[in-house]
């Protein structure tokens, strides 16, 4: 039987909540979940096989940011054909809000590449060029906005993938778009989009020196272990993603597209943290 206990004390936001935790854990040897209740914060469930695994999940992930364990076994079968299916199944079920694209002026998409890198699933990202006038240096998604002769959003995603990376269209496994989402100023509606690269090198990418400064991989897991989240004034929070030996981190609209994926890869198990309030432009 499932054991469930709340926690319902305030805890600090940070390795504090290890000490304290681990204590509790001393004496539930037989817990499976735990909810916690924190100040201004969503519930958090740490999901576990047992104790032993509960107490390396604290050490690993608490003391960070508040999230969500996901065992081993299910972040190496996020990408398999298993798990491709029932997230394009679920994908297809969701419908876009049609007053969200007919209320901002163009339409734009991003592909969000799976990949794998030396078997272990991750994400590619590219560094934007210093010298592109928007959003210059930073770390995003392969995208763009829709040409007139692009017949679906999808062949804008794979059009602009193939114009940054330098590859080809049928190297690219599309797997389904997600809802479209606002940009800043809720003038762009961009569609974020599934698709798997297979086992890549990133250093044998050809990519577009004029767009993008350098394209590097993320394992699945790393994101989850390290992932923060910047907290503002007026109460919104925005998922940030350190990279692992780089000074660059995945945050902005590509981390709330990172943090909405992670949900439908891992559903139940992985908690968004992303409140953002985005103010129409007038």
């Amino acid at each position: 039987m499932m054991l469930t206990k709340t926690v319902s004390k305030i805890i600090p936001m940070d390795g504090s909540i290890f000490q304290t935790l681990s204590r509790t854990c001393v004496f539930l040897p037989s817990l499976r979940r735990i909810t916690l209740k924190a100040s201004k914060a969503k519930e958090i469930q740490f999901c576990t096989l047992n104790s032993r695994i509960f107490r390396t999940s604290l050490l690993l992930n608490t003391h960070r940011y508040y999230g969500t364990y996901i065992p081993s076994y299910e972040i190496e079968n996020a990408l398999n054909e298993k798990n491709k299916t029932r997230v394009i199944n679920d994908l297809k079920r969701m419908k876009p809000k049609k007053t969200l694209i007919e209320s901002c002026k163009s339409e734009a998409a991003v592909l969000v590449p799976f990949c794998t890198v030396d078997n272990k699933p991750s994400l590619l990202f590219t560094l934007r060029s210093s010298s592109l006038f928007k959003h210059r240096g930073e770390v995003s998604f392969p995208g763009g906005k829709r040409d007139k002769e692009d017949k679906s959003i999808v062949e804008t995603a794979v059009r602009e993938t193939v114009e940054e990376l330098g590859i080809e269209s049928n190297q690219i496994e599309i797997w389904a778009p997600l809802t479209p989402m606002p940009d800043r100023l809720v003038r762009i509606a961009i569609t974020p989009v599934l698709g798997f690269l297979g086992e890549v090198d990133v250093k044998s990418i050809p990519f577009n020196h004029n767009e993008v400064s350098e394209v590097f991989t993320m394992e699945i897991k790393h994101a989850l272990e390290h992932r923060r989240f910047t907290k503002f004034k007026t109460g919104s929070r925005m998922p940030v993603f350190p990279r692992s030996g780089g000074s660059q981190r995945v945050w902005g609209l590509t981390a709330i597209i990172v943090d909405r994926v992670f949900e439908i890869l891992f559903p139940g198990k992985y908690n968004m943290l992303t409140k953002i309030k985005i103010k129409k432009h007038e």
